[in-house]
Protein backbone atom coordinates (compact mmCIF):
# COMPACT_ATOMS: atom_id res chain seq x y z
CA UNK A 1 0.00 0.00 0.00
CA UNK A 2 1.10 3.14 -0.29
CA UNK A 3 2.04 4.97 2.68
CA UNK A 4 2.56 8.28 1.65
CA UNK A 5 -0.23 9.19 -0.11
CA UNK A 6 -3.43 8.05 1.98
CA UNK A 7 -6.10 8.48 -0.80
CA UNK A 8 -4.77 5.90 -2.94
CA UNK A 9 -5.26 3.58 0.31
CA UNK A 10 -8.59 4.67 0.59
CA UNK A 11 -9.48 4.03 -3.13
CA UNK A 12 -8.38 0.36 -2.80
CA UNK A 13 -10.47 0.00 -0.15
CA UNK A 14 -13.43 1.88 -0.94
CA UNK A 15 -13.18 1.17 -4.71
CA UNK A 16 -16.10 3.52 -6.96
CA UNK A 17 -17.30 2.81 -10.04
CA UNK A 18 -16.36 6.07 -12.78
CA UNK A 19 -20.00 7.03 -14.73
CA UNK A 20 -19.83 7.94 -18.11
CA UNK A 21 -21.43 10.99 -18.27
CA UNK A 22 -24.53 10.85 -20.62
CA UNK A 23 -25.12 7.44 -20.53
CA UNK A 24 -25.84 4.96 -17.90
CA UNK A 25 -22.38 2.99 -18.41
CA UNK A 26 -20.07 3.05 -15.02
CA UNK A 27 -16.44 1.86 -15.67
CA UNK A 28 -16.45 -0.82 -12.41
CA UNK A 29 -13.41 -1.06 -10.38
CA UNK A 30 -11.08 -3.59 -11.56
CA UNK A 31 -10.83 -6.99 -10.38
CA UNK A 32 -8.41 -10.00 -11.01
CA UNK A 33 -11.41 -11.40 -13.17
CA UNK A 34 -11.73 -8.15 -15.22
CA UNK A 35 -7.77 -7.90 -15.30
CA UNK A 36 -7.59 -12.00 -16.46
CA UNK A 37 -10.51 -11.27 -18.90
CA UNK A 38 -7.98 -8.42 -20.50
CA UNK A 39 -5.30 -9.97 -20.58
CA UNK A 40 -6.78 -12.81 -22.39
CA UNK A 41 -8.56 -11.24 -25.27
CA UNK A 42 -5.51 -9.40 -25.77
CA UNK A 43 -6.57 -5.74 -24.62
CA UNK A 44 -4.38 -2.77 -25.64
CA UNK A 45 -5.52 -1.21 -21.95
CA UNK A 46 -3.19 -4.14 -20.55
CA UNK A 47 -0.97 -5.30 -23.40
CA UNK A 48 1.62 -3.77 -25.77
CA UNK A 49 0.33 -3.09 -29.34
CA UNK A 50 1.93 -2.05 -32.07
CA UNK A 51 0.26 0.94 -34.18
CA UNK A 52 -2.43 3.21 -33.64
CA UNK A 53 -5.24 1.62 -31.65
CA UNK A 54 -8.78 1.63 -32.90
CA UNK A 55 -12.56 1.89 -32.03
CA UNK A 56 -13.22 -1.89 -33.01
CA UNK A 57 -9.56 -2.57 -30.87
CA UNK A 58 -11.35 -0.97 -27.59
CA UNK A 59 -15.05 -2.06 -27.78
CA UNK A 60 -14.25 -5.29 -26.38
CA UNK A 61 -12.12 -3.63 -23.25
CA UNK A 62 -15.02 -1.28 -22.83
CA UNK A 63 -17.21 -3.78 -22.47
CA UNK A 64 -15.35 -5.84 -20.71
CA UNK A 65 -14.72 -2.88 -18.08
CA UNK A 66 -18.21 -2.15 -17.55
CA UNK A 67 -20.06 -5.57 -17.09
CA UNK A 68 -19.84 -7.86 -14.66
CA UNK A 69 -16.98 -10.48 -15.26
CA UNK A 70 -19.16 -13.62 -14.95
CA UNK A 71 -21.80 -12.38 -17.70
CA UNK A 72 -18.67 -10.71 -20.10
CA UNK A 73 -17.48 -14.97 -19.84
CA UNK A 74 -20.79 -16.33 -20.30
CA UNK A 75 -21.44 -15.67 -23.69
CA UNK A 76 -19.31 -14.51 -27.03
CA UNK A 77 -17.47 -11.57 -25.92
CA UNK A 78 -17.11 -10.17 -29.61
CA UNK A 79 -20.60 -10.51 -30.61
CA UNK A 80 -22.09 -9.10 -27.13
CA UNK A 81 -19.72 -6.33 -27.37
CA UNK A 82 -20.82 -5.28 -30.98
CA UNK A 83 -24.03 -5.27 -30.12
CA UNK A 84 -23.65 -3.20 -26.86
CA UNK A 85 -21.42 -0.48 -28.97
CA UNK A 86 -24.29 -0.63 -30.57
CA UNK A 87 -26.39 1.26 -28.29
CA UNK A 88 -24.17 4.03 -27.33
CA UNK A 89 -22.81 7.28 -29.29
CA UNK A 90 -19.37 7.80 -30.21
CA UNK A 91 -18.18 10.41 -28.46
CA UNK A 92 -18.69 8.48 -25.19
CA UNK A 93 -15.24 5.97 -26.41
CA UNK A 94 -12.74 8.68 -25.56
CA UNK A 95 -14.09 9.04 -21.26
CA UNK A 96 -14.48 5.62 -21.67
CA UNK A 97 -11.33 4.71 -22.12
CA UNK A 98 -10.00 7.38 -19.43
CA UNK A 99 -12.10 6.21 -16.97
CA UNK A 100 -10.71 2.69 -18.03
CA UNK A 101 -7.37 4.23 -17.78
CA UNK A 102 -7.82 5.45 -14.05
CA UNK A 103 -9.20 2.27 -12.77
CA UNK A 104 -6.35 0.13 -14.15
CA UNK A 105 -3.73 2.87 -12.58
CA UNK A 106 -5.85 2.52 -8.84
CA UNK A 107 -5.07 -1.20 -9.23
CA UNK A 108 -1.18 -0.23 -10.23
CA UNK A 109 -1.36 2.60 -7.19
CA UNK A 110 -2.32 -0.10 -4.65
CA UNK A 111 0.28 -2.91 -5.64
CA UNK A 112 2.15 -3.77 -2.52
CA UNK A 113 5.51 -1.81 -2.45
CA UNK A 114 7.87 -4.98 -2.62
CA UNK A 115 6.29 -6.03 -6.19
CA UNK A 116 7.08 -3.19 -7.65
CA UNK A 117 10.56 -3.50 -6.83
CA UNK A 118 10.89 -6.85 -8.27
CA UNK A 119 9.54 -5.83 -11.29
CA UNK A 120 12.17 -3.83 -12.56
CA UNK A 121 14.86 -6.39 -11.95
CA UNK A 122 15.85 -8.29 -14.85
CA UNK A 123 18.08 -11.76 -14.65
CA UNK A 124 20.62 -13.23 -17.06
CA UNK A 125 17.89 -14.69 -18.42
CA UNK A 126 16.68 -17.57 -16.55
CA UNK A 127 13.60 -17.06 -13.92
CA UNK A 128 14.50 -17.74 -10.00
CA UNK A 129 13.86 -20.58 -8.87
CA UNK A 130 12.95 -22.31 -5.53
CA UNK A 131 16.33 -23.58 -5.16
CA UNK A 132 18.00 -19.91 -5.21
CA UNK A 133 18.42 -16.39 -7.63
CA UNK A 134 19.34 -17.60 -11.36
CA UNK A 135 22.38 -18.48 -12.72
CA UNK A 136 23.92 -17.17 -15.66
CA UNK A 137 22.98 -18.34 -18.74
CA UNK A 138 25.74 -16.88 -21.16
CA UNK A 139 28.78 -19.17 -20.61
CA UNK A 140 30.84 -19.86 -18.06
CA UNK A 141 30.11 -18.52 -14.21
CA UNK A 142 32.68 -16.31 -12.89
CA UNK A 143 34.20 -18.51 -10.18
CA UNK A 144 35.09 -21.27 -12.88
CA UNK A 145 36.55 -18.58 -14.56
CA UNK A 146 38.27 -16.78 -11.60
CA UNK A 147 40.10 -20.06 -11.35
CA UNK A 148 42.21 -19.14 -14.49
CA UNK A 149 42.85 -15.64 -14.51
CA UNK A 150 45.68 -15.69 -11.87
CA UNK A 151 47.52 -18.15 -13.98
CA UNK A 152 47.47 -16.12 -17.01
CA UNK A 153 48.39 -13.22 -15.10
CA UNK A 154 51.33 -14.69 -13.87
CA UNK A 155 52.57 -16.11 -17.06
CA UNK A 156 52.55 -12.96 -18.29
CA UNK A 157 56.16 -11.24 -19.50
CA UNK A 158 57.52 -9.56 -16.43
CA UNK A 159 54.59 -6.93 -17.47
CA UNK A 160 52.74 -6.86 -13.60
CA UNK A 161 49.27 -7.54 -15.25
CA UNK A 162 46.94 -4.82 -14.22
CA UNK A 163 48.55 -3.47 -10.71
CA UNK A 164 48.49 -6.88 -9.13
CA UNK A 165 51.50 -8.10 -7.00
CA UNK A 166 53.69 -10.61 -8.71
CA UNK A 167 53.28 -14.40 -7.40
CA UNK A 168 55.74 -15.22 -4.44
CA UNK A 169 56.63 -18.49 -6.04
CA UNK A 170 58.37 -16.50 -9.05
CA UNK A 171 62.10 -15.31 -9.39
CA UNK A 172 62.28 -11.53 -8.73
CA UNK A 173 65.24 -9.62 -10.51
Amino acid sequence: MSKTNPRKAVAAFLPAPIPIPGTDEAVQPFSLATYGILEKIGSPLVMPVQGPVTALDLIPSLYVVTHDAAEVLAGDIAADSVAWAKTLPPTVLLPMEQAARRQIGVLIDVLPEAAKKKAGKATAGSPNSPDGPAKPTAGHGARWLSRFLPRRWRSSAGSGCGGRAKSSSGSQK
